[in-house]
């Protein structure tokens, strides 16, 4: 039996359904009954920290609408369709949710100008000691991060701690490491 990370949140997430509305209609087109249902639901979500802080929330109306054929007219919903729209509004709610706490980065190494030597393709990039590639994106928990950029010949120019908010680039200046040249004893005793 193998280990399981696990992950827990300090969060509770209040989910609030409306009455779902069903409205129906029927039109003859070419001799034929046509029924459009729309089905709508509303989410009213609340996202609270332990103390009952309220952190984020929002409002999701989610509508789905189908047509028939059939000349055999239901009242009412579909319970497929109202389920599919049930789901694709808890998918909304989950989108905004992570919205909210997550942020889409990249990381841009910028050498020296005109260095041949620079390629920030062989950099090794931790974010809190995870492994990450310059130039893809990636998800991350907004707040502060340290990254840490190891490249032979290089270091790190600035900080190392960067708080992440929102969507974006986070350039990272590199220096050349020059190594300063020492004078051994043996060469200034002959």
């Amino acid at each position: 039996m193998g280990a399981t990370d696990t992950i827990s949140a300090p969060y509770f997430i209040k989910l609030i359904f409306d009455d779902p509305r069903v409205e129906s209609g029927k039109v003859e087109m070419n001799g034929q009954e046509i029924k459009r249902t729309k089905t709508t639901i509303g989410v009213t979500f609340q996202v609270q920290n332990l103390s009952g802080k309220m952190i984020t929330s929002g409002v999701v109306k989610q509508a789905k609408t189908s047509k028939s054929t059939s000349a055999v007219a239901r009242s009412g919903a579909d319970d497929g369709m109202l389920a599919d729209t049930i789901e694709d509004a808890l998918k909304e709610v989950a989108k905004r949710i992570n919205n909210y706490f997550v942020a889409k980065a990249t990381i841009k190494l910028i050498g020296p100008k005109k260095d041949s030597d620079f390629d920030p393709d062989a950099a090794t990039i931790e974010i809190d000691g995870t492994q990450q590639d310059a130039d893809t994106e990636f998800s991350i928990m907004k707040g502060k991060h340290t990254i840490v950029v190891d490249l032979d010949g290089f270091k790190q120019s600035g900080k190392t701690t960067f708080d992440i908010k929102k969507r974006g680039t986070i350039k990272i200046k590199m220096k050349k490491v020059v190594e300063k040249k020492s004078k051994s004893k043996d060469a200034d005793d002959e």
